[in-house]
């Protein structure tokens, strides 16, 4: 097994004999085109510690797509899980597995299914924090992968990919390769046309409400796991929001995207809203597939202006599929990971604090 550095590009031979015994964490092979994997020998591997959501995916996929629109080689995604196998469907009872099982069903609708490894099952002790699963993740990697071979990206590093493409392409090509590529979801026939129904059914509504006034579609996430320092706790913050837009002559329309058990007061009086998880079918939760056919149709409205929302990965889906996005993002005293992945991410949306 082998880790890489960055940028500047001596050999992957030269790279493999002087970091032979360097740890996962430590260094990052980076091609200068990291859309082209330039060696045909070599295995790369996204990994992703046990996370309890979903977010991620979005950032997998759209890398893929647009690795698979350039024709390069994909690399094989390792997710992995340490909670007990459950069926819990509301966000505040779900664990890391029922997590990678959102996303390899997300990935499998979507024609990536081949692209995923069987995840890393660590059992059902879910006491360690985020640093900790990273470390457990990458000494069973080093302890399983025997393959020299083999490279090894951590998942956060396809936002930078993501957002180099970005830059260097322009929004408009990206979110188009990555528009086209995600209306190709499909499940089958029948599940297929119930979840286009119900999600027309909804614009219809927004359509007559809204008439040909100017629309501002507010997401609204709260977790009690995953980004929860992101959450607006006082949902009157929006409503507040709303009001303001009301008096530019703008019409707002809520989209949930989480699935409490229980609303708060202020989210039960909103009448222009769309809840989003759990969306079910035959026992199933199509949940993901409602809000991205939803964020898809809902482009095509012309007085459709944006999405405002709280940082989250569903609202960076919204960015993905070209929509114009404002992310509120609450700003730490100090500067950390996610603080620099946000300005990364302003590459597709804009950050406002």
């Amino acid at each position: 097994m082998s880790s890489a550095h960055s940028s500047v590009s001596p050999s992957i031979d030269e790279i493999n004999k002087k970091l032979q015994d360097t740890k996962l964490d430590s260094y990052l092979f980076l091609p200068d085109d990291p859309f082209h994997l330039q060696s045909s020998d070599v295995t790369y591997k996204i990994f992703l510690p046990p996370t309890n959501s979903s977010g991620d995916i979005y950032h997998i996929i759209s890398y893929l797509m647009l690795a698979k629109y350039k024709n390069t080689k994909l690399p094989l995604i390792q997710l992995s899980h340490d909670g007990k196998k459950t069926s819990e469907e509301h966000e505040s009872q779900m664990n890391t597995y029922l997590q990678t099982q959102r996303c390899i069903q997300f990935a499998k609708h979507l024609g990536f299914k081949d692209s995923f490894l069987p995840p890393i099952d660590f059992g059902e002790d879910n006491k360690y924090r985020p640093n900790a699963r990273y470390v457990k993740v990458a000494d069973y990697l080093k302890e399983n992968d025997k393959n020299e071979n083999i490279y090894y990206c951590e998942q956060k590093l396809l936002t930078t990919l993501i957002s180099y493409y970005f830059l260097t392409h322009g929004r408009v090509e990206t979110t188009t390769i990555l528009n086209k590529s995600y209306e190709k979801w499909s499940v089958n026939e029948k599940i297929n046309n119930e979840i286009k129904q119900k999600v027309q059914q909804e614009i219809e509504t927004i359509k007559t409400k809204a008439g040909s006034k100017p629309l501002i579609i507010i997401q609204y996430r709260y977790s009690s796991k995953a980004n929860n320092n992101q959450n607006i706790d006082e949902i009157e913050i929006l409503n507040r929001l709303a009001k303001y837009l009301d008096q530019k002559d703008y019409v707002t329309w809520y989209l949930f995207v989480d699935s409490r058990a229980k609303e708060s007061k202020g989210i039960s009086n909103i009448d222009n809203k769309t809840y989003c998880f759990p969306y079910e079918i035959e026992n199933h939760d199509y949940g993901k597939l409602f809000h991205l056919e939803f964020l898809l149709q809902i482009l095509k409205l012309k007085n459709v202006k944006g999405i405002i929302g709280n940082t989250s990965g569903c609202l960076d889906l919204a960015a993905f599929v070209g929509h114009n996005v404002l992310n509120l993002h609450k700003f730490d005293n100090e500067m950390n990971y996610q603080s620099y992945r946000i300005f990364l991410q302003s590459s597709f949306l804009i950050v406002e604090d």
